[in-house]
């Protein structure tokens, strides 16, 4: 794995170690001396991960990190603070202030890879950034307290222990499905952490919890080839965070705190995201498609009739005199209008079928394979009918009689959209010619 590495630390013999370990492995690695160059080296030319001193002159990595976390431009990249401060306070101050993780001094080779190498792999493959690449979700504004945790630990006892240190923040126990963070215990009490490496394995393969943020608990860290090579099968396995035993309940509710912050946060991410896709495909007015997503699923339509060589059709209709309905009723009233035309036609159509609202007041229906030139005939004066047969109530309580008129055209394998389209629209200035609240089909298809 390869990257970019920003080291801020005003001692010169800091850097100097920190670059050597990180050369070493490949790593391309730039510096700044304090808390001001780094987020100006940070907006200007953003690094991989930042590798940064805790005390430092001006502003220090509490701050500097807050500042780092703050800015939609630079949140997404993974902080990791460097300090000889070993209290838990400490550690809590800088996961609170965003820090993604924390080395402590002197620096162990071994554990700074494995924690710049998790993140790295992490920031790749983060869900939260997947779904808001800009940053505009900030994860702090979302509550780190009563989460849905699912805990897999090694023993009933071990389990009750877990909940009794989670209730401080609210948190429950949860199946996986419902669950926001899961805790899986992967040897921490002093047994085989095989079951452990299973378990996780198997949140990762299933649908419903593939990506649930895992935060691993495991047995306490050693420079022996063992300990490091269940670290490595760990951090494959993608987890959000891990602690090593002996359990600090403390650290553990805030590390708990940050994966549950960021997992609602990548949930809101994907509710935006959703929301704006589906405004870009969807009419305001009416709730139907719009044109943009009426195009697309005429081109899926016209392939599947190449594919198949089933004959579909293409309806085009209209509101007859609907400036006369504006001039009388005003906007909102023609507002109305529009919209009890696509709820008619919506009922009168099947699920299969496509209604869109093309613009203005012209609406295109695709229907499926419909029986030929008299059945889709058939179908446009069915729709026709559906409008005829009820006056529209307004809000104001005043009736007013609304036709369409329609024009049709079929849709067979090899004939482009853009060509049937033609046709219809063709037909439907025919139904109009004709005295209005008529269905026509195309000349080519009579």
């Amino acid at each position: 794995m390869i990257g970019r590495i920003l080291i801020v630390d005003d001692t010169a013999a800091n850097v100097r170690v920190l670059t050597k370990i990180l050369q070493a492995e490949l790593f391309v690695v730039d510096t700044a001396s304090s808390g001001e160059e780094a987020l100006y080296r940070i907006v200007v030319d953003p690094p991989d991960l930042v590798l940064m001193d805790v005390m430092m002159p001006g502003i220090d990595g509490y701050e500097t990190c807050r500042r780092i976390k703050a800015n939609p431009r630079t949140r997404r990249i993974p902080v990791i603070m460097v300090t000889a401060l070993s209290e838990t306070e400490n550690r809590i101050r800088g996961l609170e202030a965003g820090a993604d993780d924390f080395l402590g001094k002197p620096i162990n080779r071994q554990a700074a890879l494995m924690r710049i190498k998790h993140l790295l792999r992490a920031a790749q493959t983060d869900v939260l950034r997947r779904h808001d690449p800009d940053g505009a979700i900030d994860p702090t504004d979302e509550s780190p307290m009563g989460g849905r945790i699912l805990i897999c630990a090694g023993s009933p006892d071990h389990e009750t222990n877990l909940l009794r240190h989670l209730a401080c923040d609210a948190h429950v126990a949860s199946p996986a499905a419902q669950a926001d963070v899961a805790i899986v215990d992967i040897g921490s009490e002093g047994s085989s952490p095989a079951d452990g490496l299973r378990t996780a394995a198997a949140l990762r393969t299933s649908s419903d919890t593939r990506d649930l943020p895992i935060v691993a608990l495991l047995p306490p860290l050693r420079s022996d080839r063992e300990s490091r090579a269940l670290l490595e099968r760990v951090l494959d396995l993608g987890v959000a965070d891990y602690l090593h035993a002996p359990l600090d309940p403390v650290e553990l509710r805030a590390r708990l705190r940050s994966a549950l912050r960021r997992r609602r946060a990548a949930r809101r991410a994907l509710e935006v995201r959703s929301a704006a896709a589906a405004l870009a495909t969807t009419d305001a007015l009416t709730g139907l498609p719009n044109r943009r997503a009426a195009e697309r699923r005429l081109e899926e339509l016209a392939k599947d009739a190449l594919r198949t060589g089933v004959t579909h059709g293409l309806l085009v209709l209209d509101v007859d005199h609907f400036k006369a309905i504006n001039d009388t009723h005003g906007h909102d009233g023609g507002d109305e209008v529009l919209r009890t035309i696509g709820a008619r036609l919506s009922r009168a159509l099947r699920l299969s079928d496509l209604l869109a609202r093309w613009g203005g007041e012209e609406f295109v229906v695709a229907v499926r394979a419909p029986a030929g030139s008299n059945g889709l005939l058939a179908i446009a004066n069915r729709l026709r009918r559906a409008m005829t047969e009820t006056p529209v109530t307004l809000a104001s309580g005043v009736q007013t009689t609304v036709t369409i008129s329609v024009g049709a055209a079929l849709l067979p394998p090899g004939r482009l959209v853009c060509d049937a389209y033609r046709a219809a629209d063709a037909a439907l200035y025919v139904a109009k010619a004709a005295g209005r609240n008529q269905a026509r089909i195309s000349e080519t298809d009579q």
